[in-house]
């Protein structure tokens, strides 16, 4: 993000309950927790605010390194005989359940009054 978009630092909002979102956020992003924010939730939960200081780089990454390679994707001529299968099967379209009830209690179409 510092380079793509010249940030400083990144900010988010974690649910106090949410413990797999602070775990990751905190052990393995590197965010700190600099305050909580009390009902900051409609359903009134707390909420940690989380910032991330994005000019500290580790010393052994130049902060002008380019942008790691996007995986590629394989392509269909990659995979042998992908060229020469089928498309996959269509699935029937399922009326929806309170539409076939109805339809069904009124022995056919499905018809509001």
């Amino acid at each position: 993000m510092r380079t793509q978009y010249d940030a400083d630092d990144s900010s988010l909002h974690v649910r106090v309950s949410n413990t797999g979102a602070k775990k990751l956020y905190t052990e393995t992003l590197n965010y700190d927790i600099v305050n909580v924010i009390d009902g900051y939730y409609q359903d009134g939960e707390d909420a940690y605010l989380m910032r991330s200081n994005l000019k500290s780089t580790p010393a052994d990454v130049p902060t002008d390194a380019p942008a790691p390679a996007s995986p590629s994707v394989p392509s269909s001529t990659d995979v042998p005989g992908a060229a020469n299968s089928p498309p996959p099967p269509q699935q029937p379209a399922v009326a929806a359940p309170a539409a076939a009830k109805r339809a069904s209690l009124r022995g056919g179409a499905d018809v509001r009054r």
